[in-house]
């Protein structure tokens, strides 16, 4: 990275750069079903006027003794050339502003790419703790070539953290990839068929379904990956896809909660996967299509769950391995 310096900066000479939409996985679907990107924005951070909320609560209890530095990258060239691209503290430029501040103190790094700045806000990760989407789409951003891999698997899906008819399963994504250890192929093809799945069959996708209330919970998705990991290739798809249009991913989803809606155990993946497993066996009663609980027990993806790693940890090691493995090559 470029060297830096602590700078006093006008407000007006900070600005959140939205990036390509191009590589941010989060996408919707206006009424007249044209694709756009998702209201978070397509930077390797979201825009922070969506958090217009907790900017107002935080600038009501400002304190300056606890304001800490923004992290900007000066731009050389393009629109916003002799102007600073927030790289961290979107919403801390936002409550500058409802305070009423004209400048504040911020580290400038200067000759980066935008690659570069994307993975200087990755490293961010072990202070602040990001949240899985922002991580994810920055290190896509950065260039990695796991996360790009696992992105294009996703991306036509809407793979988002909320957001009406989405799949909030990024954590998800990066358990399948790293499901099959070096045999990416199987982890991705796993991937692009879960997303597919439950785009189609609970959030709908596909013009005419209806659309669920809101983004479809990690766990529900993790259900359906791992059904699917089990079936393999005597998966029924026309019959998930029955089953999943008849049981919608919220009411599967209070099997396995209690009245306030917090997980019946450690377990309630499996607990899920194992249900949707018994709605999905009715139409094989007795036939070599049925899935059997032993064989979710020990299915690849269940087992790369319960390592139990964080979303951070993972992605850095499925990163490290595929380095190794293209060396190796």
């Amino acid at each position: 990275m470029a060297d830096y310096k602590y700078v006093s900066l006008p407000i007006g000479k900070l600005f959140v750069d939205a990036g390509d939409a191009a590589i941010f996985i989060c996408t919707e679907e206006d009424p007249k079903g044209v694709r756009k990107a998702h209201q978070d924005g397509p930077g390797y951070q979201r825009d922070p006027h969506s958090r217009a909320g907790w900017v107002k609560s935080h600038a009501a209890k400002y304190d300056e003794k606890v304001f800490r530095p923004l992290e900007v990258s000066k731009r050389a060239d393009g629109p916003y050339a002799g102007y600073y691209a927030i790289v961290d503290g979107g919403g801390r430029w936002l409550i500058a502003q409802e305070v009423g501040l004209e400048k504040v103190w911020c580290r400038v790094h200067e000759g980066l790419t935008r690659k570069q700045e994307a993975k200087l806000f990755t490293m961010f990760d072990d202070t602040y703790k990001l949240r899985g989407i922002q991580l994810f789409v920055a290190r896509v951003r950065a260039g990695s070539p796991v996360a790009v891999q696992i992105n294009n698997a996703a991306k036509p899906y809407r793979i988002a953290e909320r957001g009406q008819g989405t799949l909030k399963c990024v954590n998800t994504l990066v358990d399948m990839f790293v499901a099959y250890g070096n045999d990416t192929a199987k982890g991705l093809s796993l991937i692009e068929k879960t997303c597919q799945f439950a785009a189609v069959g609970w959030s709908g996708y596909v013009k005419g379904n209806g659309v669920s209330g809101g983004a479809i919970d990690q766990r529900m998705i993790s259900a359906l990956g791992i059904l699917i990991d089990t079936a393999g290739s005597k998966l029924d798809k026309t019959v998930l896809l029955q089953v999943l249009k008849k049981n919608p991913a919220k009411a599967l989803q209070k099997k396995v909660e209690d009245k306030y809606g917090k997980p019946l155990g450690d377990h309630t993946t499996l607990q899920a996967a194992k249900y949707l497993a018994s709605l999905y066996n009715r139409h094989f009663a007795g036939t070599p299509k049925k899935i059997e609980n032993r064989d979710i027990d020990n299915c690849a993806l269940w087992g790369s769950i319960m390592v139990g790693k964080t979303f951070a940890a993972l992605l850095r090691e499925a990163e490290t391995e595929n380095v190794i493995t293209a060396q190796a090559a």
